[in-house]
């Protein structure tokens, strides 16, 4: 019942982010269109509902429970910068004057999607803490195990991004440093 929860609330954000959008842009309709994108977090809510009351019916976890946990912290942290980016696009494509992306590449750019991806960490981890309150340890194995990823997600992503933009910005001023001088 979960999994299809989540494929829903998926599905679900995708139909009301592309619904606002056009509501927005293609039907010059701009309040409905708000209503569709502010109506996005509410699809979180339905699927976090429906995973406590999953769980204090069956008294065990399954791996899906876990996946709901990190689907919802991850939306709830990055949901908001996929509809403006996607928001962005669309005005673009009808029209609108927009400033230029923002360059991610940068170290501090990264260290900020990172302390995202922290924090998006610590709201799974706590949808998962509460989950092995509900179902008790003896039910949990699978929520502690998706504790385990959480805590990897933040770990490798850390090294994939702040950590390795940094390397490249220090790689790239040893170059020029060690680049002989064109002009003596």
């Amino acid at each position: 019942m979960i999994l299809v929860a989540i494929i829903v609330a998926e599905v679900a954000f995708w139909v009301f982010l592309l619904s606002g959008l056009l509501a927005r842009y293609a039907l010059s309709m701009p309040r409905l269109g708000a209503v569709f994108l502010y109506a996005t977090p509410l699809i979180d809510l339905a699927l976090l509902t429906l995973t406590y009351i999953d769980l204090s019916h069956g008294g065990r976890s399954n791996f899906v429970h876990g996946i709901s946990a990190i689907y919802i912290g991850f939306t709830l942290m990055f949901g908001h910068s996929v509809v403006r980016i996607i928001d962005a696009k669309f005005a673009r494509k009808h029209g609108a004057q927009l400033p230029a992306e923002a360059d991610t590449s940068s170290p501090a750019q990264q260290l900020k999607i990172w302390y995202r991806c922290l924090a998006a960490s610590g709201i799974s981890a706590a949808l998962l803490v509460a989950g092995i309150g509900v179902v008790g340890l003896n039910g949990a194995f699978w929520l502690i195990y998706w504790l385990v990823v959480v805590v990897s997600i933040v770990i490798l992503w850390w090294f994939t991004g702040p950590w390795l933009a940094r390397r490249r910005v220090k790689h790239s001023e040893r170059r020029e440093n060690d680049s002989p001088d064109p002009g003596s």
